[in-house]
């Protein structure tokens, strides 16, 4: 299931543990390498022995980190995958001797990760021993996809490194229309036979404005006699120059070390706009003091702008009308970061050049067209960091379908949040058992990426323990299951393979065992009977000996990722399309032998877990994928019989039905990537209403019924956008919508795990509580700017 790659461009697994890994397809961008990698350098080729076959590495230039290793011996005959696509004799037609190749390494437990290049051929290498020269090194696999990240020369790459880190310019951004491939032979001269394609070098940078104003600030002082006009243009902007150029600063060193500041004050959009706020204040009192010193002096001539101030006011806020001008004509949100800083920078000039006029000769009165801006900044940024700081209260709000009934409202602060250090993202659905919460993340960034499984105190939102494997583990998004004082759950995403399920204690996190699989492990087990259900991939569905994770039967030839359930004695699954199987169906299996009961084609690939109840059956499907809408977007979803298979219905919806339905006696309620909220009649599937919330919605909408103390039916909604919703599932209505980034402080958020909803009463009040995890940050393109979190939020019925 091709479950949140980017949106998530950079939200890989490569969970790279001890054993050698399959290649990666998912998008790396070049700048998160660059910010995580502990070791980068070259390397030269000494010598290469075709025959063993074997090549010996020794370290060149050295660009982050000091390498402990000077020599790295490498065997070359492959791993498993590398030996099953003949890949050593393509890499040993690709390197030579003398030749200089680029080393991305860093250690993962006791070994080391090594992902090398050489003019447009990318390949993994696993280095095991203690160094400095006991570290034996292997190569795994050849790394097609990496294409993507960079396809250029060596040499090419080498400059992208040197200036990336030095923060020159902005590594190029991964292309994820190049076609998976490796670079070009090479001539027995040790050239590559022709260029490797079009150089993915990286455009000419924008020059922060500090760059320019700097030196001519230096010339203006040093040769007025030369520049005499430049000169008098400094001292009337003096300070405005100097607090732009600060600003600049501050704003572009914020961005660079964004995941290390980003739970401070100054690494809040908030704090970061106040701050600037009272720098701006200070700057244009000083300001005011020189126009007043100006004055005392006669000298009030010189703060008159000049021609060359007009042009530039003028010529800057016209582009800057422009540039707002086309993001309105897209559809961008001019109060929302990115384009929020956009207004931040121009609104100032806008306000500076409407005074334009009022300073002409003698109306030159009370402050100077430098203050007009100064002042103008202050406000601006104050409005700014007052929008962020305050969109808690205008997002979280309570907006009542009927003011004269009890409805759930939404508590203000959240009960707590789960805020673990580094990079990251939580992609499952939460899991609650014995006031714990056990949900699982990908964290790290570049090639250090890695999946870890949380445990949480559910009152509290301490974290218990974590499980990583010495941070070989895959990227989870698996939902983990516990049943008699074990946890299980499986690593991977769609593009994955080689990988496990996984049972821990769920007192301590110790592992218990692991059943190995081909594919990869996204859907949720189940756990009855003593027996764990799960599909694998393009293993098909898995019936393992809970306590042992020895295989009972398996289901072959069809690709699951969706979430199995067992009722009644039988297993219910969809299939959907993968790497080697395509055949889409829905599948009823005995439970016990997994022979098939019936099955039912499906016109399009599943990924929905199915909802079964009394004598139907409801299932979701559809074209495109968890972060990508088919260029013919459809879904659907189907009733069927649970005995037979028949079709009882199918409701068509305009995108991918992705998740699971919520179903009571006379309605059936699900969402879709189009957007909508959708109750339909569940004797026929007609359209009660639909509730658009104007993001692609990839979660299952929870269900709340009327039974069991509670007292007001409510349906709970989460949109990939962050923003959570409590309709009336009987009108569509919302009781309140909540936006997650505001409890984070955060402009970006991503959900594609469900939310957890458990409702209690407390002292005659009905309360809810909402556990939801996700990831947010300024740039959820890039892991290393991706925080993981998990909130626990509250309602009550008042």
């Amino acid at each position: 299931m091709k479950k949140c790659s980017w949106i998530l461009a950079a939200a890989v697994c490569l969970g790279l543990s001890t054993t050698a890994q399959t290649a990666i397809k998912n998008l790396i961008p070049l700048k998160d390498v660059l910010a995580t990698e502990q070791y980068i350098f070259s390397a030269k080729i000494d010598k290469i022995d075709s025959d063993k076959p074997s090549m010996i590495l020794t370290t060149a230039e050295t660009f982050k980190g000091k390498p402990p290793f000077q020599r790295l011996p490498v065997n070359l005959s492959g791993d498993a995958e590398a030996k099953r696509e003949n890949q050593t004799p393509k890499l040993l037609k690709r390197i030579a001797h003398d030749m200089s190749i680029m080393l991305f390494v860093h250690r993962q437990g006791r070994n080391y990760v090594a992902f090398a290049y050489s003019n447009g051929t990318w390949f993994q290498m696993l280095g095991q021993g203690d160094p400095p020269e006991g570290v034996v090194w292997s190569f795994n696999h050849l790394e097609p996809y990496f294409r993507r990240t960079f396809k250029g020369t060596t040499e090419e790459l080498k400059k992208v490194v040197v200036d990336g880190l030095a923060g020159k310019s902005e590594p190029p951004k991964p292309d994820e229309k190049e076609p998976p491939g490796i670079g070009p032979e090479i001539e027995p001269s040790g050239k590559p036979k022709g260029p490797p394609g079009p150089s993915d070098a990286p455009p000419l940078a924008v020059i922060p404005t500090f760059v320019i104003i700097g030196p001519l600030a230096i010339l203006a002082t040093m040769f007025p006699a030369v520049f005499g006009g430049l000169a008098l243009l400094m001292r009337r902007w003096m300070v405005a120059l100097s607090l732009t150029c600060f600003l600049s600063t501050a704003y572009f060193v914020r961005l660079f070390f964004y995941r290390y500041l980003a739970d401070t004050w100054f690494g809040s959009d908030s704090g970061m706009w106040l701050s600037f706020a009272a720098l701006s204040a200070m700057s244009a009192i000083w300001a005011i003091r020189r126009y007043r010193k100006a004055a005392e002096n006669q000298e009030l001539d010189a703060w008159l702008p000049g021609k060359w101030d007009r042009i530039a006011i003028v010529a800057l806020s016209v582009c800057g009308l422009a540039i707002v001008i086309v993001a309105v004509s897209l559809g961008r949100p001019l109060l929302r970061s990115p384009w929020l800083d956009v207004l931040v920078t121009f609104a100032p000039l806008w306000i500076t050049a409407a005074a334009l006029p009022y300073y002409r000769g003698e109306r030159v009165t009370g402050a100077s067209l430098e203050t007009v801006f100064l002042w103008s900044l202050v406000v601006v940024c104050g409005l700014a960091g007052a929008m962020e700081g305050g969109r808690g209260s205008s997002r979280s709000r309570v907006l009542s379908a009927n003011l004269e009934v009890r409805s759930p409202r939404m508590v203000e602060k959240p009960a707590w949040k789960f805020e673990p250090s580094g990079s990251g993202m939580i992609l499952s659905s939460p899991c609650l058992a014995d006031g714990r919460v056990y949900v699982g993340a990908l964290v790290g960034a570049g090639f250090s990426q890695h999946g870890r499984l949380y445990c949480i105190d559910a009152e509290t939102g301490a974290e218990i323990w974590s499980f990583d494997d010495a941070k070989g583990l895959r990227g989870v998004f698996s939902s983990p299951c516990v049943a008699n004082g074990k946890v299980y759950f499986g690593e991977g995403f769609h593009e994955d393979r080689d990988c496990r399920v996984i049972c821990l204690s769920a007192d301590k996190g110790e592992k218990q065992w692991e059943h190995p699989t081909t594919s990869h492990t996204e859907s949720a087990p189940v756990v009855e009977g003593g027996k764990l259900y799960i599909g694998a991939g393009d293993d098909g569905l898995y019936c393992l000996n809970a306590d042992d994770g020895k295989v009972i039967w398996q289901r072959k030839e069809l690709h699951i990722d969706a979430n199995p359930v067992v009722h009644a004695g039988r297993v219910y699954i969809a299939s959907g399309v993968g790497d080697i199987y395509k055949t889409t169906l829905f599948l009823c299996l005995d439970a016990n032998t997994g022979k098939e009961q019936w099955g039912v084609p499906l016109e399009f690939p599943s990924f929905a877990t199915a909802t079964v109840t009394g004598s139907q059956v409801f299932i979701g499907a559809g074209n495109g994928n968890f972060s990508v809408s088919d260029p013919n977007p459809r879904g659907i979803v189907l009733c069927l019989d649970a005995r037979t298979g028949k079709r009882i219905w199918q409701f068509d919806a305009k995108d991918a039905v992705l998740s699971r339905a919520s179903v009571d006696d006379t309605s059936v309620w699900f969402a879709a990537r189009d957007g909508f909220v959708y109750c339909v009649r569940r004797s026929d599937g007609r359209l009660r209403w639909k509730y658009d919330a104007k993001a692609p919605i990839v979660s299952s909408p929870v269900f709340v019924s009327d039974g069991d103390g509670v007292v007001v039916r409510s349906l709970y909604v989460a949109g990939s956008d962050g923003i959570v919703t409590c309709l009336d599932p009987d009108r569509g209505t919302p009781y309140w919508s909540r936006d997650l980034s505001a409890d984070v402080s955060q402009p970006q958020v991503l959900i594609d795990g469900t939310p957890l909803v458990v409702s209690r009463v407390v002292e005659g009040v009905e309360r809810r509580s909402i556990f939801i995890g996700f990831g947010a940050g300024r740039d959820l393109s890039q892991l290393s700017t991706s925080l993981p979190r998990f909130l626990r939020l509250e309602d009550e019925v008042k």
